[in-house]
């Protein structure tokens, strides 16, 4: 199980992708958003995060494989963070 939360932690480090604007031709930068329970930026989108509409961006704050996690395994966002961080610690 920590193997898994390994592999979840070290995946590529990303990078701002960019995206051309199909009316005027300006390429834009798309918007990141940090994870609340790994501290990770992920690209704001909902292939990352679920939706939510009771916040500013729409999107709930943690990344969905994290939300998984804290579902399936039930545990609290507080104890699923005290893992993440004792595992970037090693």
């Amino acid at each position: 199980m920590i193997k898994f939360f390994n592999n979840l932690l070290n995946f590529k480090t990303m990078r701002k992708t960019k995206t051309t604007n199909r009316h005027n031709g300006h390429s834009r930068t798309k918007d990141m958003k940090v994870c609340s329970i790994s501290g990770r930026k992920f690209t704001a989108d909902a292939s990352n995060f679920y939706m939510n509409r009771n916040t500013a961006d729409g999107l709930h704050p943690y990344h969905k494989t994290f939300d998984n996690i804290r579902r399936t395994q039930d545990v609290t966002t507080q104890q699923l963070r005290s893992i993440v961080n004792l595992i970037n610690k090693a």
